[in-house]
Formats: C-alpha cells, structure tokens, sequence
C-alpha cells in the first residue's frame, strides 16, 4: 500500500493514511462522486478512523482510502484530504464531481477541494438530526412529538423539488413545536443547500449512500494492529462480494428469460444488473405520470402528484435524469406517448453498461465466449460396482502373499491421487529381464507442465529396482539425472510403464482433497498448523530435527481449526514429534473441539449453519466472504489459496 504518517513537533502520532493499487483503480474508474466516512470511537484512544469510497457502475461500494486520526482538528483533516487529493495529478482537472461527508469536515473540503461541489450525506444528516432531539436537554417533547418532527425532515431532506421542500417545510413549522422549529431555523435552513437532495449537483449517482459495514465485522475500542488486521480482512471480503457479483454477469442467465427484442432483452443485454433494476422500477413508475400536452419548443409537460416537469423524449430536469443518465420515468411517459419504443441506448450513460463494467473489474473485453463442455455422469450401476470390488479383493490377496507390500500400496495410492487430479493412468507390463549394476547416466525427459510430484518418476520399489517411463506431451523439455543403484542384482523383475495424460477438459491442475493426500503432504499441513518456526518444521521434513512442546503451539486459541477435522490423524506426526509433545498436541486438540467456538478464517466472525469448508486445506468460510451464493449446496469446494497452490 502507498502509506504516509502524520506526527507533531513532539515525534507524536497523529495520522495514518493508505490506500492500494485496487482503490486507486476502483477511484479512477468511478471518480465522479466520494464518500468519506468518519467513524468515532471505532478505535481505543478515541481515534477516528476516515473511509473514502466510491460506487462502481453494479451498485457496489469500494473503499478507496482509509485514514486514522488522533484528533479531529483541522491541520490533521487538511492532511488527510490534502493526501487523497495528491491521487490524482496537478496538472490535469480533477474528475470529482461532488463529495458527500459529514458536517464537521466541509470547511477543509472546500479549501482543498475549491472546484468540486461538497454536500452533507443523508445519512449524517437524518442522523445528526435524530440525535439533538434525543439528547438535547433543552428540547423537552414527547416521544410522538418527536418522531413527527423526524419524518417531516427526513421528507423535507428527500424532497425532489423546491416547491415540495416548501410545502413539507410548512408543515413542519405547524406541526412542531416552537423551540424544535427555532432549532431548525437556526441550524439547518441555513445550509439547506448542502443537505436537501433537491439541491444536489446532478452527479452520479445520486445522493444516496449506505452505512458502512466495516463496523459490524470490525469490534469496538479495537487497538491499531487490531483494526488494521481486521479492516483488510473486511477489505478482502468486499473484493470478494464483489468479484461474486461480477461474475453474475458472466455465468447466470434469468430462469425465465424475456421475450428476444423486448426493452426487458435490450435494456438487461446492455446495463448492469444494479442498473437494470432501476430502469425496470422507472418503468413500473411511469404509468402514474400523466402527460398534459406539448410546448412551442417540442418539450410535453408532464404531471407526477402535485409537480411538473418539461420534459423531451431524450432529456428530462428532474435529479433522477440529471444524476443517474438512465431513462427516469418521465421520458418513459414521453415515449409511450409518442409510440416510441422503451429502449434507447442514448438515454444510458457507458458508466452503467455492462460491457465497461467487466472491462474495469476483470480487465477483458467482454464475457467469454465458450460453451461448456458435457461431461458424462459417473455411472452407479451395481455391475461396475461389483466387478471393482471384485478387482480390489484380488489385489489385495496378490499384496498380502508378497514382501512388497508397501512398495505396491505407495504405487496405488499414487494411481488414485492421478485419478483425483484429473489425470488418466495407464500402465504396460514388460517381460522380467536380467539387471545388472549401472551407473549414473544422462537422459533426457519431457515434462509437462503439471504438477511436478506427479511428473516425478514413480517407484514400485522392487529389491532390485526397476526403470519406470513417463510419457507426457510434448513440452519444455529439461534434463534429469537418474541414477539406478539395484539392491540385489540376481532379483529379476518386470519394468513398468505409467503414462499420465492431460485431462482434456482442463489444462490446469485441480486441488486435491485432503483425505486424498499423501502422508508425507498431511504431515506438512498438520506441522503447518502447529509449528512457530518455519525453519524448524522444515528440518523436521527433512528429518534432522524432532520438535519439542516447546516448538509448537499448545494454546488452544492459537491452533487453526483445521486440526478438528475428522480425517486429521495425529498419530502420523509421531516420528516428527516427542513423545510428550505429541501427548500435550492430543490434549490441546481435545480442549479446542470442547469449546466448540469456529470462525470464519477471513473475517474472524462466529460461524453459523449456512458456512462452507475447502475440501484441501480444511478451512471454514463464510459463504459471503468468499463469494460464494448462500445457502451453499456444492459437496466439494476449495478456496481460492488452494487453487493458486495446485495451478503452480
């Protein structure tokens, strides 16, 4: 992150502010308007913490900056405003249209923002409203009276017109009692310009903003590292709602899908969804709006309850046209009037098409297009059953009358690790041949670029050895040493041939359940989620070193809840592990599933019934944090984590 610090003469702290690449890229996409969120007593110490974000073409919020203030006092708010103002180059004019904030930080808006029109959000205002009336021990009213008063400014802050701000502010002063109406005189009518939506810039989109729920994942009275920790594992859960919602535009399609050519087709093929549903609640709305006739410049008056509006069949004056640039039901009823037809790709600004939406988020020209592939169904006969249960007895009565056993049990569990992976396995017996002692020679192999255990030569671990052949296609091709060393040179035994194949429905490897794993993988994660040391854990894999209860974690809290899982056997970490230590791992693990206490690994919150759990790295998520629809119906999922880890 691009990070800058505040401090006083005394070398004290007195601001934090970062923001990423991501955000810079999210405000340079969506610059028209800010929200910037101060957030009190968020923080131990009484700090406050500032959030800058933006709303992106699918109705979603981003975060674009974030500050930490000691103290709300002006040199630290000009710095931060002044830091987030540097984003953007001096020398070019500054896309910002408006800024909606909270009152206390207007004025340093205006000095460093001279030329962006700068407004108090809705939400401060209800807010700051609601809260003098409760609090206030010079306004002695009834609750009745003062939830009147409440609803007649929340109405008169949304009004959409001057005439009906004056109307609702009417009565207002009739119905309230004196001193609230005074109150009102004195410090809102003033500044009415700044926080009555009829007096909003015509900007995107609009001046309508959600709380943020960073404060519902985020605890209270949190310490700094506490609130960085958890505000970028909030950060991560947004980007993941947000990559899931982008990926509805490319992977579902409606259950009933509209008639092809209607304005539902046309309208739904070009905006966004966010987008889409507005159009749609326009549509919906003009059938209340009456058309009364037409001026001598080609403009029709319309009618919506008691407000007029001149309107065209391409423009409009009401704020819902001038912010949002989408058909407002006004030029609806116009059209309809006219016989024109509902769809016309000039009313919708590109901001809210789908097609500069995925070109921002995914950085591609527009959804793929691909058709899925068919895949066959695994067949439940009971024959095919019953013949491979028949194979597995043989196999199992050919290893126990032999001394190689474990030489053949390691072969299969290959082989079925392959299958997993999606690969296709065949094998080719040659005739035994005599084996004499060799040295190391020179060959050459072509790999392919998978997963490099597999590609690893497999061993059937005869007494005397064996060379074993993989086949792959052709590739980036590199040298290998290999060296056959026969253990008794008078052992014939027959070569075998392993020919893995690309699957050919995926060019990339799939994550492996972890209960299909090998040994030697299961032991790495359980040393994975135990160890302090990195360096320890791998002298332990190496065999060189065996930790001790000093070596690992024994508190409960400290242990990842992946230990629990049913196909976790401790046992296997006894050669890794002494014995005491292994006895203290047993016991902590036991106290860890009594307290019954499971969490999200991104956002740290409780889990509830509807969570989902990676099959690979047996971690819990909310669905909603990884993006995922909910409730969550898939049996096999793995994270993002393990994907990357199995594409390397």
């Amino acid at each position: 992150a691009n990070t800058m610090a505040l401090y006083d003469d005394t070398n004290a702290f007195k601001g934090l502010y970062f923001h990423t690449e991501d955000m810079k890229k999210s405000l340079f996409a969506w610059p028209e308007v800010v929200y910037i969120w101060g957030v009190q007593h968020w923080l131990r110490y009484n700090f406050t913490v500032v959030l800058a974000s933006i709303k992106d073409s699918n109705g979603m919020y981003d975060v674009v900056g974030v500050a930490v203030l000691s103290e709300d006092d002006k040199d630290s708010l000009q710095w931060f405003l002044q830091a987030f103002r540097n984003i953007f180059s001096s020398y070019e004019r500054l896309p910002i249209k408006c800024i909606f904030s909270y009152a206390a930080i207007v004025e340093e808006l205006q000095t460093v923002f001279p030329d962006v029109e700068v407004r108090i959000s809705t939400h401060y205002s209800v807010r700051a409203f609601n809260k003098v009336l409760s609090t206030g021990t010079k306004f002695v009213a009834s609750n009745k009276e003062r939830e009147i008063c409440v609803k007649l400014f929340n109405k008169m802050l949304l009004s959409k017109t001057q005439d009906e701000y004056k109307m609702l502010n009417s009565l207002f002063r009739k119905v309230a009692p004196s001193f609230i109406v005074n109150y009102f005189a004195e410090e809102w009518e003033p500044t009415k310009n700044r926080w009555a939506v009829h007096n909003f810039p015509p900007v995107f989109p609009g001046g309508f903003e959600q709380t943020p729920e960073g404060k519902l994942v985020i605890p209270k009275d949190s310490t700094i590292l506490t609130f960085l920790k958890q505000l970028l594992r909030w950060l991560d859960s947004l980007k993941a709602q947000t990559s899931y919602r982008t990926s509805v535009h490319i992977l579902k399609k409606p259950v009933v899908a509209p008639s092809k050519g209607s304005w539902q087709d046309l309208y739904s093929s070009l905006l966004t969804q966010y987008a889409f549903n507005y159009v749609s609640q326009q549509v919906i709305q003009s059938s209340s709006v009456n058309v009364l006739g037409e001026t001598d410049e080609g403009m029709y008056i319309v009618q919506e309850d008691s407000n007029c509006f001149c309107v065209g069949p391409e423009n409009c004056q009401c704020l819902d046209w001038l912010s949002m640039r989408l058909p407002c039901r006004h030029v609806l009823s116009v059209r309809n009037f006219l016989s024109m037809p509902c769809f016309c790709e000039s009313l919708c600004d590109v901001r809210w098409s789908k097609q500069y939406y995925l070109d921002t988020r995914l950085n591609i020209n527009g959804p793929p297009d691909r058709t899925q592939e068919s895949k066959s169904k695994p067949s439940t006969n009971p024959r095919y059953s019953k013949k491979a249960m028949s194979v597995v007895e043989t196999l199992l009565r050919i290893m126990h009358d032999d001394d190689r056993l474990d030489g053949r049990i390691a072969n299969l569990e290959k082989i079925a690790q392959t299958w997993a992976l999606g690969y296709d396995v065949s094998i080719s017996v040659n005739k035994p041949i005599e084996m004499e002692a060799q040295e190391v020679v020179e060959e050459e192999l072509c790999f392919d670029e998978h997963d490099p255990e597999i590609m690893g030569m497999v061993k059937s671990e005869p007494d005397d050895g064996s060379q074993m052949e993989i086949s792959f296609p052709e590739s980036t091709v590199q040298h290998a040493a290999i060296v056959e060393v026969p253990e008794d040179e008078n052992m014939s035994c027959a070569s075998v041939l392993l020919k893995f194949d690309a699957p050919k429905t995926s060019k990339t490897a799939n994550p492996v359940k972890f209960a299909l794993k090998t040994d030697k993988e299961k032991v790495a994660m359980m040393l994975g989620m135990i160890s302090k040391s990195r360096e320890l854990m791998d002298e332990c894999l190496r065999g060189d070193y065996v930790l001790t209860a000093v070596d690992i974690e024994l508190e409960p809290s400290n242990i990842k809840h992946s230990i629990l899982h049913e196909s976790v056997d401790l046992d296997l970490l006894e050669p890794y592990l002494e014995p005491p230590a292994l006895q203290e791992l047993k016991l902590c693990v036991k106290q860890k599933r009594s307290l019954q206490v499971w969490q999200c690994f991104i956002c740290e919150m409780d889990l509830d019934d509807d969570c989902v759990l990676c099959c690979s790295c047996l971690v819990w998520f909310h669905p909603k944090c990884v993006g995922l629809p909910s409730p969550q119906k898939r049996k096999l999922w793995f994270c993002y984590s393990c994907h990357q880890q199995a594409s390397k």
